[in-house]
């Protein structure tokens, strides 16, 4: 990552709890805000289902889904 004004190049490494993040993730917000010291919120609307996809691995084919589904509503 290169930090605007520097001139030096720096890279920013830092450990992420991947599976706290998801179980913080699918918390509704007023419990997120309660340990908001951990990782921050999610923004109001937020769909946990995505969430609930991104741990059993079906993201991708939730998201290509999706696609087809709006693709099938634009022709009609």
């Amino acid at each position: 990552m290169r930090i605007k004004g520097g001139r030096n190049e720096a890279i920013l490494v830092e450990d992420v709890d991947i599976d706290g993040l998801r179980n913080f993730q699918r918390k509704q917000y007023e419990l997120q805000r309660d340990e908001k010291d951990k990782f921050k919120t999610t923004p109001p609307g937020f769909d946990v289902s995505i969430v609930d996809a991104k741990l059993h691995k079906r993201l991708v084919k939730r998201i290509k889904e999706d696609i087809e589904l709006n693709e099938k509503e634009q022709e009609n």
